[in-house]
């Protein structure tokens, strides 16, 4: 099967960070700031919907843009 340069050229990189723990208050993900339904949904997103999230994902960690990492979700005490 070929690869679809379109397809391809419209897909984004995922925000994962290989630290994946849920953070039960907010529904985010400590490492990547995404909720489940976000990660869930991310592999059939197009790049509008991608870019879409990706700026939530920076709002949620207060950061002044996309790239910066702004803050850290806050760990309860019990967790990781």
């Amino acid at each position: 099967m070929t690869e679809d340069p379109v397809l391809l050229n419209q897909m984004l990189r995922s925000p994962c960070v290989n630290v994946c723990v849920m953070d039960a208050r907010s529904g985010f993900c400590h490492g990547c700031w995404r909720t489940l339904a976000e990660i869930r949904d991310w592999p059939t997103m197009l790049r509008d919907k991608r870019l879409q999230v990706l700026h939530r994902l920076a709002e949620r960690r207060g950061a002044e843009n996309l790239t910066a990492p702004g803050r850290k979700l806050k760990r309860q005490k019990g967790t990781g």
